[in-house]
């Protein structure tokens, strides 16, 4: 098994502050991405006039569903849905980075140090 020696890696609070500042980064930089291309898409679906409707449904979260009425103010929905989503993005970001942080595991001195089990069972070096 490749990935038996990594198990039993003891996490430093070095490698949890590198889970965490990895993993909010990550989840900024994702959620932006995963926001605008929802934001495209319902435009692109259902029209312009639906693009902001991904950022109103999730300001619904922390709003209620008032905050899908039409009449409702953009901004004020706006605002609670990039708010909602970017604490959401975030902490998932940090779920998967300290995930990371634990199975990182010590790296091998060099290149070819590291190898992989074929379907065959012998080794291949890289």
């Amino acid at each position: 098994m490749a990935y038996r020696d990594y198990i039993h890696t003891p996490v430093t609070p070095r490698d949890i502050r590198w889970g965490l500042q990895q993993g909010a980064v990550a989840g900024i930089v994702a959620g932006i991405v995963f926001a605008a291309f929802e934001m495209a898409a319902s435009a692109f679906m259902m029209g312009a006039e639906a693009f902001f409707m991904p950022l109103r449904m999730i300001g619904a979260i922390a709003l209620g569903p008032e905050a899908l009425d039409p009449g409702y103010p953009l901004l004020t929905a706006s605002i609670a849905g990039v708010v909602v989503h970017l604490i959401l993005a975030i902490a998932y970001g940090i779920v998967f980075g300290e995930i990371a942080a634990m199975l990182q595991g010590e790296q091998p001195s060099s290149v070819s140090a590291a190898s992989l089990d074929s379907p065959c069972g012998s080794s291949i070096s890289m």
